[in-house]
């Protein structure tokens, strides 16, 4: 069944507020979601609703002497933890840690969703590990 782009976020921002999570929809169409201080974003797609995609931006500071050493983390958390990868921005200093799913409905998004932020979470944790480890 074809979903329009409101039907998705209304459904996303219904579900997450059911279980207890802060958010809204955004200007961009997706949905932001507050956890505690953490905020996440959901990627909705019109398109593609059978696809989710839950990413959190850490941004960093960071000389160009640091840049081997940022993605010699990266390479080693998305080699580590499973279902997240992790994209740097150089222009901006971000680090966007990307957690997505293929799934037969969006009925189906709460069961996944909570792993996905233990999973994002588990990926800053080890990324800044990484980081402490290789100064």
């Amino acid at each position: 069944m074809p979903y329009t782009m409101k039907e998705l976020q209304d459904f996303y921002v219904d579900v997450l507020n059911e279980v207890g999570y802060k958010c809204e929809s955004n200007s961009d169409g997706n949905v932001e979601i507050q956890d505690n201080d953490i905020k996440y974003v959901l990627a909705v797609f019109e398109d593609d609703p059978e696809y989710f995609c839950i990413y959190y931006m850490l941004k960093i500071r960071y000389d160009e002497n640091d840049i081997l050493k940022i993605l010699n983390a990266i390479n080693g958390t998305n080699k580590e933890v499973k279902l997240v990868r992790l994209a740097f921005n150089k222009e901006d200093g971000f680090i966007m840690f990307n957690g997505a799913y293929f799934i037969k409905d969006p009925n189906e998004f709460p069961i996944f969703f909570k792993r996905t932020l233990l999973q994002i979470n588990h990926a800053v944790e080890y990324f800044i590990n990484e980081m402490e480890d290789k100064k």
